[in-house]
């Protein structure tokens, strides 16, 4: 077997292991989802420029910054802001398979945009997965683990309009488009974690003050 078949199959393998770990560790942190994405944003994006800078890539990539790149960043963004949610609203196994969709919708994509038609046996493991993917939403009640499936589902969908990015123009630099997806999504992330933490801040003080005022006004309260 060719060495780049056998080094994209092992990395293929890590990646899913990784993947899997994701979901569990998710699980796991007690921290709002915009709290995790910013970090893990913060952390990509970071360790993703300096590999590019200690690679000599970083410049290389930034000469071949075009707009597939920018478009590549913004589906990578809107998949990553539903990545963490979905974890934390059904379980790791549905998102699991329901992300595992991810190359057929590709091919559907590539099919629908490119003109590149499936092959049969594409086309019959794209059908056996999305049966799959319909099973688990069978008896699916309104809440937030079918919120958490739909979450999934946008996610594949744009992480197979990424792919697509790569496939319709192979120059893009992959290294720096998903820095930029990492860093771009903190201003966002930010201004929730923000808003979020300016409510709870409104309610505490609402709270005491509402308190005091009673005591103030009840006589039993003050006796």
């Amino acid at each position: 077997m060719n060495k780049y078949l056998l080094t994209g199959a092992a990395l293929i393998i890590v990646s899913a292991v990784l993947f899997s770990a994701a979901g569990a560790l998710t699980k796991s942190v007690t921290a709002t989802a915009w709290m995790i994405i910013f970090w893990r944003g913060l952390f990509a994006g970071i360790l993703t420029l300096i590999v590019l800078g200690m690679s000599g890539q970083l410049l290389i990539q930034l000469r071949c910054l075009r707009w597939p790149a920018l478009m590549a960043s913004a589906f990578s963004l809107l998949g990553t802001i539903a990545f963490i949610p979905a974890f934390q609203m059904t379980s790791v196994a549905k998102v699991a398979l329901i992300y595992a969709t991810v190359p057929f919708m590709a091919a559907a994509l590539g099919w629908a945009a490119l003109g590149e038609r499936p092959a049969r046996r594409t086309a019959a493991a794209a059908v056996i997965c999305f049966i799959g993917v319909a099973i688990t939403f069978k008896n699916a009640s309104f809440g937030s683990a079918l919120a958490g499936d739909a979450l999934a589902g946008f996610m594949t969908v744009m992480m197979a309009a990424h792919m697509l990015i790569f496939r319709k123009y192979p120059d893009t630099p992959a290294g720096l488009t998903s820095a930029m997806s990492n860093l771009l999504v903190l201003p966002l992330a930010w201004i929730w974690i923000t808003a979020v933490h300016r409510a709870a801040a409104a309610a505490a003080v609402d709270f005491v003050w509402g308190g005091h005022r009673w005591c103030l006004s009840d006589p039993i309260a003050r006796g």
